[in-house]
């Protein structure tokens, strides 16, 4: 299983537009994010974003988390391989490392695409930073602490 779990439980169903789903935390660069259900800007205003269509946290496949670069994800710019990440949900703490980062351009969705690696044993997160319509957005893909 990937990263540590505090104690076992079921994944809920989708939570409803602007429901708290999860904290974000990179604490080698000092963030800590709140990660509330949508990427609409009225969710992205206040805090990060689960981004529509992508698995929850504890779901196969790669969770998309949204935020603006020159606000709340902004430390991460400074993120580096080997850092670590967690994400904490209502029953289980996430640790991840990062493996790699890549900037993209505003169109390139398909970064949120299943990976090989997306599969019930695995789960392999995909964080993908908002920006302003002509700049490039970063990608980090962490990969499970110890996995």
């Amino acid at each position: 299983m990937p990263g540590s779990a505090g104690t076992s439980g079921t994944v809920a169903a989708c939570p409803r537009a602007g429901a708290w789903v999860a904290r974000l935390e990179a604490p080698t660069v000092q963030m800590k994010a709140t990660v509330l259900e949508g990427s609409d800007d009225r969710t992205l205003d206040r805090g990060a974003g689960h981004i529509e269509d992508t698995p929850l946290p504890g779901q196969p496949g790669n969770i998309g988390i949204a935020g603006h670069r020159d606000t709340i994800f902004r430390p991460l710019k400074r993120l580096q391989v080997g850092d670590p990440l967690n994400l904490t949900t209502r029953d289980r703490v996430y640790h991840f490392t990062i493996t790699s980062t890549t900037i993209v351009g505003p169109k390139d969705v398909h970064v949120l695409d299943p990976t090989e690696r997306a599969n019930p044993s695995r789960w392999s997160p995909v964080i993908r930073l908002n920006s302003s319509a002509r700049a490039p957005r970063r990608i980090h893909r962490p990969g499970p602490a110890g996995g």
